[in-house]
């Protein structure tokens, strides 16, 4: 029982020196936390006045009316091959036609295509993208 007795100021002892290093490292990640808080308003407020956050937010939008426009047209692509896969069933002959067509009008219309100055620097811009270190 003796040495409980000894034990137990010496073990409230080490608790207490615990809590209070427990308490300031509280105190400095709360001061931490506090800077880091401070710099992001300041950093916000600075990108809200100088028009970067419109700025970013028009780019965003720009990019999904971009996405949109692509997945509509996607879709579209996807609605055109099951109505030729509906009408080639009806016929009974599973893509005769529209393997006939695809192949008398495929290259004359990857020719034009290609053609397009919109094409060239898309092709452009994502080549460079590509080799880009």
């Amino acid at each position: 029982m003796e040495e409980i007795k000894k034990e137990g100021p010496e073990m409230e002892e080490t608790i207490d020196k615990a809590e209070e290093k427990e308490v300031a490292g509280t105190s400095e990640d709360m001061r931490g936390i506090g800077e880091f808080t401070g710099v992001m308003k300041k950093a916000l407020r600075e990108a809200v006045a100088s028009g970067k956050v419109s700025l970013a937010l028009e780019n965003v939008s720009g990019s999904l009316e971009v996405t949109k426009s692509a997945v509509e047209s996607l879709a579209q692509v996807v609605e055109r091959a099951r109505e030729i896969l509906k009408a080639s069933n009806k016929k009974g002959k599973v893509g005769s036609d529209g393997a006939a067509v695809l192949s008398t009008t495929w290259l004359p219309m990857m020719l034009g295509l290609i053609k397009t100055p919109e094409f060239q620097n898309l092709t452009a811009s994502m080549i460079a993208n590509m080799l880009k270190e």
